[in-house]
């Protein structure tokens, strides 16, 4: 890596755990200007991340799951983010089956083997629709 860059790296769960259904974690790595103090990402990614529901659609929810989720409104919101920041890295993935097999590192057979779902049956997004949840990577260069 460059000297002028660093990398910030941050890491999570979500889900009830292995008892309650499945439980996802994930780690999160940013390649970021050597300059841009990490309190100020917020700030810096502001055109395309909130940490608040958006009223127009132009950014996208960002922060614990607890706190995005809300049952009476679904799973929009968390569709949208993980499969927004997921279409950058190519593709949005059209069924969980796929999205598997790109980005989780359990064996994609692994899902045949889950009570909780049918890897082909489950279509992405469920919730929305493919144009509700396009993002512009321009809106998130740190460049």
């Amino acid at each position: 890596m460059p000297s002028d860059r660093k990398l910030l790296v941050g890491m999570d769960e979500a889900g009830y755990g292995p008892n309650l259904g499945p439980l996802v974690v994930t780690a999160v790595a940013l390649d970021v200007p050597r300059g841009v103090p990490s309190e100020s990402l917020w700030d810096a990614l502001a055109p395309a991340v909130t940490r608040f529901p958006a009223c127009d659609d132009t950014q996208i929810v960002i922060d614990d799951s607890k706190r995005v989720y809300v049952a009476a409104n679904g799973l929009a919101q968390l569709e949208r983010t993980a499969l927004a920041l997921l279409g950058l890295t190519g593709a949005v993935p059209r069924t969980l089956r796929e999205l598997w097999a790109r980005h989780c590192l359990t064996p994609v057979s692994d899902i045949d083997q889950n009570f909780w779902g049918d890897g082909d049956g489950v279509v992405l997004p469920n919730q929305l629709r493919h144009d509700q949840i396009a993002l512009d990577e321009r809106q998130i260069s740190l460049r």
